[in-house]
């Protein structure tokens, strides 16, 4: 399944809050339920078969929630807070073993 959340509509300019799957093999995008609040700038991670959206902008005002997609509820949950806001930002998996782990606190 591939998932597209949030983001920025043009030409109104506006900050858009939806969610939308396409399930591999369909030509058909489907909507779910959207993001608690419209953003854009978001970064998304898969891990162990889930996908967390971390960040975002929306008016000047930079969000340090990690959100988690429920794929058996369809929701999104809050599962955290970054310790700094952030956008347009990266994001990605480790295996924290060995060297990286002196620099986790």
């Amino acid at each position: 399944v591939l998932l597209v959340a949030g983001g920025w509509k043009i030409p109104n300019l506006s900050y858009l809050s939806s969610t939308e799957l396409l399930t591999l093999g369909s030509t058909v995008w489907t909507m779910a339920t959207p993001l608690p609040r419209a953003v854009s700038n978001l970064a998304g991670v898969s891990l162990g078969n889930k996908v967390y959206m971390t960040g975002g902008l929306q008016y000047h005002e930079q969000w340090p929630d990690i959100l988690e997609w429920d794929a058996e509820d369809s929701i999104w949950r809050k599962t955290g807070e970054m310790k700094l806001s952030r956008q347009s930002h990266a994001a990605t998996s480790i295996e924290l073993v060995g060297e990286v782990m002196e620099f986790c606190n």
